[in-house]
């Protein structure tokens, strides 16, 4: 507590990567959740992702069950619909479907596109843009737009009942790749037993709580003669960089620790980008 004392960012005002932008469909809603908040991701009729609070702003009803009709999410209680930025834009048992209000409108979150990941932003607004512009989310990856000399692979898990710092820690803890990851990045270390100097260091960028200071500080976590280094981008990504083994491959990676639910032992969504030198 001592260390938030003096600000007031909590862990809602950041961004967060949700889902790969090929992963919401143009016919159907897309559920998911965000610290324990149910959301639904949709393609408007510009074929736009909106997201926005999975459930209708009339009886609350979750509008994942409903429909996507003519770019609108239907709700399927009602049959209220709802478009761009989560406009109420028809209420049929109204005269004409009009709609009365503003109030009919659903919370819709902010939200972009980067390396095909859909970011939202489900924090404080100020002059109607996030409180805290884009400063958690990481640097583009250069290898993403490198196809010619990266392949790129993605992939996601689902993990249960884990609490979701104990995963932020195995992304930046070197200690054990040599044996749980024997056969792939415990190559560039050594085989198990193998002893190396690792010097773990925080990088302050923009000091502002405490011992770990700064939301876009990284964790540097293995000297660069060791073979790779480790990246860390509050609250959520983990980036990991090999050198090049004996054979001139290197192997890039980029993690979202996605926390679904806001228990001690919480859902968690993991998406990994997967980058490997092709010469």
């Amino acid at each position: 507590k001592e260390n938030f004392k003096n600000s007031d960012r909590t862990l809602l005002d950041f961004w967060y990567p949700l889902v790969l932008e090929n992963q919401v469909p143009k016919d159907k809603p897309y559920a998911i959740e965000l610290w324990g908040e149910a959301l639904v991701l949709y393609r408007d009729e510009y074929n736009q992702i909106q997201c926005v609070q999975d459930r209708c702003s009339h009886r609350g009803t979750p509008l994942s069950i409903g429909s996507i009709r003519n770019g609108n999410i239907e709700c399927r209680y009602h049959g209220w619909q709802f478009g761009t930025n989560g406009k109420c834009v028809l209420i049929p048992s109204n005269l004409n479907g009009n709609v009365p209000s503003e109030r009919a409108n659903l919370i819709c979150y902010p939200l972009l596109i980067r390396e095909d990941l859909v970011w939202i932003w489900p924090g404080r607004m100020k002059d109607n843009k996030p409180m805290f512009g884009t400063d958690s989310i990481p640097p583009d990856s250069p290898e993403y737009s490198d196809r010619q000399n990266w392949v790129t692979s993605d992939m996601t898990f689902d993990c249960d009942n884990a609490p979701y710092w104990l995963f932020i820690e195995n992304g930046v803890d070197p200690a054990h790749l040599q044996y749980t990851h024997e056969g792939n990045q415990g190559k560039v270390i050594g085989p198990p037993g193998t002893v190396r100097e690792v010097e773990t260091k925080i990088e302050d960028i923009d000091p502002i709580i405490g011992s770990f200071k700064g939301y876009g500080s990284w964790i540097n976590s293995v000297k660069p003669n060791s073979g790779f280094v480790v990246y860390f981008y509050p609250p959520v990504s983990v980036r990991l960089e090999t050198f090049p083994s004996a054979n001139g491959l290197k192997f890039h990676s980029m993690t979202y620790f996605i926390p679904l639910s806001v228990f001690y032992f919480c859902n968690i969504y993991l998406f990994i980008h997967y980058f490997s030198l092709c010469n």
